[in-house]
């Protein structure tokens, strides 16, 4: 596959899956550092959101074995009751199955999508797998086990990514949110971040020796955390967004 496709595709996953594509590392400790952040702020959790994503190297895989695969990955990520059959998705460029499960303080999502960029090409396949937590933010652990060993079982090396969300009480003018995201880089060690500010919207970025993720802007500068604020009137309350690497999903 050429490269400007493959880019295509990437960019394709980002916007309907929502998880960003080339993010590398692990995220077992970045969980523990932005729940610390959550607290230096002084904001109250909400949610984390955990998730992977993987490329197989040896495809093409049958239907069948596609819908077997994604069986095993439900039983490891969300076993219990609560299975419905996957929903396929065909799409212009890329087609897919996609499962989806909500429980009590708990959603899980896994998707597994195919790509050809021509006929002659070989059939590109990516395990997408994530899980929200809206409960006790402790349980992270157990359910970033979970998610590696959906990948574990495949024999593949993920990619992750994650995200927490705590909420402030009433509007924050920009300065009380650089002020709150200026205690957060200090904990996490951060030096130089930069930040915009539009809409109401703050975001900043920098990169925290303690946590291992990182991508690299247009200057070639490392980023391993994104924190974004924004107010919402109709609850009243400002919500933080801490990500590592960068934050996933819309914000």
């Amino acid at each position: 596959m050429n490269l400007s496709r493959r880019l295509l595709f990437f960019l394709l996953i980002f916007i309907f899956v929502l998880i960003p594509p080339f993010l590398a590392g692990t995220a077992g400790r970045e969980a523990e550092f932005l729940c610390r952040g959550l607290e230096t702020a002084g904001a109250d959790f909400q949610k984390m959101e955990l998730q992977g994503w993987a490329h197989f190297s040896a495809p093409p895989f049958s239907p069948a074995a596609k819908r077997d695969l994604l069986s095993r990955a439900v039983g490891v990520l969300a076993p219990g009751e609560g299975f419905l059959s996957p929903v396929r998705e065909e799409g212009p460029v890329f087609s897919g199955l996609t499962w989806e499960k909500e429980g009590e303080g708990e959603a899980a999502r896994l998707s597994l999508r195919w790509f050809r960029s021509g006929p002659e090409e070989q059939e590109e396949i990516y395990l997408l797998a994530g899980l929200s937590l809206d409960g006790d933010p402790s349980s992270w652990q157990e359910a970033f086990f979970r998610l590696e060993q959906v990948f574990r079982q495949e024999k593949l090396q993920p990619n992750y990514t994650i995200s927490v969300i705590g909420t402030l009480p009433g509007p924050y003018s920009y300065n009380e949110q650089e002020e709150a995201a200026r205690r957060i880089f200090r904990t996490l060690q951060v030096t130089a971040p930069a930040g915009i500010r539009e809409g109401g919207l703050s975001s900043f970025t920098g990169y925290s020796p303690l946590l291992g993720n990182y991508v690299r802007d247009l200057a070639g500068n490392k980023i391993n955390i994104q924190i974004s604020l924004r107010y919402h009137a109709a609850e009243d309350r400002t919500y933080l967004y801490l990500g590592s690497p960068l934050i996933s999903g819309a914000y």
